[in-house]
């Protein structure tokens, strides 16, 4: 800011750290993931099975949508205690190692993970009717080379809120800024 003396006495932050806007965007995310599921996948969701890979804010919340839609739920999780609280929540808890000897069972992924965790190992199993919904960041966590190869539709979706509920996440971004601003003058 030295450089720019007209900003040296303003608060600077970064919305994006605010755990409520974080938590609001998570909500936003899994229902645009469960229309994208709704519109790519050729069968119907209720009895479907599903994947959810990773157990953050956005797995949370789109394994509690995806039980209520009637589906049958496998999450990934690294943590013991997640896998605990995944298992207690009524889905099934699988670690990372399992999901190539489930895959051929499940008809929609919704990846979570910044990391590459969607491979070929596991795509190669699944029934060419299946999808990947990838909703990490770029480049997100699927091997779409591999998807290809087999025929898996696979997308990377980053930023679905502003896609598919863009008045609502402008809202949020907004009250979010008002609310941190009345914080910083306080």
């Amino acid at each position: 800011t030295s450089s720019l003396p007209e900003f040296e006495d303003c608060t600077i932050f970064d919305y994006y750290d605010d755990e409520l806007l974080l938590i609001e965007n998570a909500l936003l995310t899994a229902e645009g993931a469960l229309a994208v599921a709704i519109s790519d996948y050729p069968g119907r969701l209720s009895g479907t099975k599903c994947l959810i890979t990773g157990f953050g804010r956005i797995a949370k919340v789109l394994c509690e949508k995806l039980k209520a839609l009637d589906t049958t739920v496998y999450v990934a999780a690294r943590k013991l205690q997640d896998r605990i609280w995944i298992n207690n929540s009524g889905a099934t808890a699988v670690e990372f190692c399992d999901i190539p000897s489930i895959a051929k069972d499940i008809n929609i992924i919704f990846n979570t993970v910044p990391a590459m965790v969607i491979n070929e190992s596991i795509i190669k199993n699944l029934d060419k009717n299946s999808i990947i919904i990838d909703l990490a960041s770029a480049p997100g966590g699927t091997d779409f080379e591999a998807a290809t190869q087999y025929s898996v539709k696979a997308e990377l979706l980053p930023g679905i809120p502003g896609k598919y509920s863009p008045l609502a996440a402008a809202d949020i971004i907004k009250e979010t800024i008002f609310r941190l601003l009345r914080e910083a003058e306080k």
